[in-house]
């Protein structure tokens, strides 16, 4: 697939909105056009929740490894402040913007346009390549989990989120948490002995912020952890003494520790700072992973940038959560996150991935196959 190609399909995916309100279908849909096209037969898998994964295979002449390329659809919303328009892809100076170019239609476009190039070369591998671009990594991981209840068996797995072109082998987890807080309503010109669900939300938060220190401390091999208060509120008049009150937590978690004993342990601190009882829901989970940088599929990832970039890199982490835990640990495939773009155009304005950047993945993704897939 040449660059120019490369370059329209990376703009017809990114002028396919798929954030929360338009959804993943549409995108979903062209994907499967553009493989049916080239002779690769990809199919749409709707979850229970009505969100579409996409599934394709490139069988090989023989049984041999499977070599599976994840990306996830959707994207965030637009947001404000952009000097260009979100949903209109613009080449410009080398660069392709619009949102989800970087985060990550451009990653998922390089690994079409691997997989392309091999089918129309007829390139004689084994095993399977299997392009698995799954729905709702942005929020709640629903197609990721769809796909667990009747997954591939792969040997190796590439995430293709914007790494620069740099193989990341680990990242922390991450736990999204709400707790609630109750008093009793009632006006405030008459409540003598108020119940103020506030006070204890307030109490708990500073609670937090100590704790918060002693997590900060804790180290691993893909970081320290981390407890951030990040939203609040509660009552439903100025006049009223609240009834209600809440806060989310956003947990960078580590190997090792896990949702049950995260989720404890902000349970013993909050009652302890609010004297009640605290039923915290961490209504959004995913495990730390790590690979060690001597595997044979961070080798292996390594040589095929250095082929194709004539640059030597170093294993890195990645700041940001991913869904590399799914396949690394649920399905314990060994797995790397490579992909083009950088992690500080993710969610931004004016998002952009660098024209460069997506041609050389494209031979980087396809190199891999190469050399896994003999």
């Amino acid at each position: 697939m040449t660059t120019k190609e490369l370059v329209k399909l990376t703009s017809e995916l990114i002028e396919l909105p798929s954030d929360l309100e338009h959804k993943e279908h549409a995108v979903a849909k062209k994907i499967v056009e553009v493989l049916k096209r080239e002779g690769i037969r990809g199919e749409i898998d709707y979850s229970s929740e009505g969100r579409p994964n996409v599934l394709a295979v490139l069988e090989g002449e023989k049984p041999g490894k499977t070599l599976l390329f994840n990306g996830h659809t959707d994207v965030v919303p637009a947001g404000e402040g952009w000097t260009k328009k979100p949903w209109k892809a613009l080449e410009e100076n080398g660069r392709i913007y619009g949102r989800g170019s970087c985060d990550m239609k451009g990653g998922i476009a390089a690994m079409m346009a691997a997989t392309i190039q091999l089918k129309r070369d007829n390139y004689p591998f084994n095993g399977k390549l299997v392009l698995f671009f799954n729905a709702d990594e942005e929020r709640s991981n629903i197609g990721m989990r769809h796909f667990l209840n009747n997954p591939i068996d792969a040997d190796y797995a590439v995430v293709g989120e914007a790494t620069n072109l740099t193989p990341c082998i680990g990242h922390r987890g991450n736990g999204r948490i709400r707790l609630t807080t109750k008093g009793k309503a009632g006006h405030c010109a008459r409540v003598e002995k108020p119940d103020n669900a506030l006070y204890k939300l307030a109490r708990i938060i500073t609670a937090l912020e100590e704790h918060a220190k002693e997590v900060e401390k804790r180290a691993s091999e893909v970081g320290n952890g981390s407890l951030t208060v990040t939203m609040a509120g509660g009552g439903t008049a100025p006049n009223i003494v609240p009834d209600y009150g809440w806060l989310e937590l956003d947990r960078r978690i580590l190997p090792g520790e896990t949702k049950e004993s995260v989720i404890e342990e902000v349970k013993v601190w909050a009652e302890q700072a609010s004297g009640e009882k605290i039923m915290p829901n961490m209504y959004q989970y995913f495990p730390a992973f790590y690979i060690p940088a001597d595997h044979e599929l961070v080798d292996i990832a390594l040589r095929s940038v250095a082929g194709v970039t004539g640059e030597k890199v170093t294993p890195e982490l990645f700041q940001a959560g991913t869904e590399a835990p799914f396949l690394a640990i649920d399905l314990k495939c060994p797995t790397i996150i490579l992909g083009p773009g950088s992690l500080e155009q993710a969610h931004q304005p004016d998002e952009y991935v660098e024209i460069n950047q997506l041609t050389k993945a494209k031979e980087i993704y396809q190199a891999m196959a190469i050399e896994i897939l003999k």
